[in-house]
């Protein structure tokens, strides 16, 4: 078995709000994965992350990593405006509250979100507001860009 090259040969790395993503030097056009992580302090009711990563992409989900247990609540919903679950419904919960737990969160269909503009992930407390606890945040995206002129 052999590695296979790049292709398009000529990729330039381009770093972006926080996020790297590759470009093809020659014809501007791509596909591009984006990726944000965040370590958010939970407090009130509900948090928003302003990831920059879902604007005029398709979201592919969030991960959640419990880094300080979560007080307060009894679960967390992980959403966006309008959909306060998108990303946490059924099976796709945090399986413990407590430091250390984490899971993968994917929304509904990455088909059917495509965002013109970034909307910020919520962090909403269900059973009672947080009164301690911090989750890192990652936001995965894919991004298509038209050819350059």
């Amino acid at each position: 078995m052999s590695d296979l090259p790049i292709w398009p040969p000529y990729i330039s790395e381009v770093e972006t709000e926080g996020y790297a993503q590759l470009v093809p030097a020659i014809t501007g056009a791509s596909m591009v994965g984006r990726v944000a992580v965040f370590d958010v302090p939970l407090s009130g009711a509900s948090v928003s992350i302003p990831t920059g990563v879902f604007s005029d992409c398709f979201a592919l989900g969030v991960h959640v990593r419990v880094l300080e247990d979560i007080v307060g609540p009894t679960a967390i919903q992980v959403g966006i405006a309008g959909s306060t679950t998108l990303f946490s419904s059924g099976s796709h919960v945090l399986p413990s509250l407590a430091a250390g737990a984490s899971t993968w969160m994917p929304p509904y269909s990455p088909v059917d979100f495509f965002w013109g503009g970034d909307l910020p992930v919520i962090i909403t407390a269900d059973g009672g507001d947080f009164t301690a606890g911090k989750i890192r945040l990652g936001a995965y995206s894919l991004c298509l860009t038209p050819p350059s002129a």
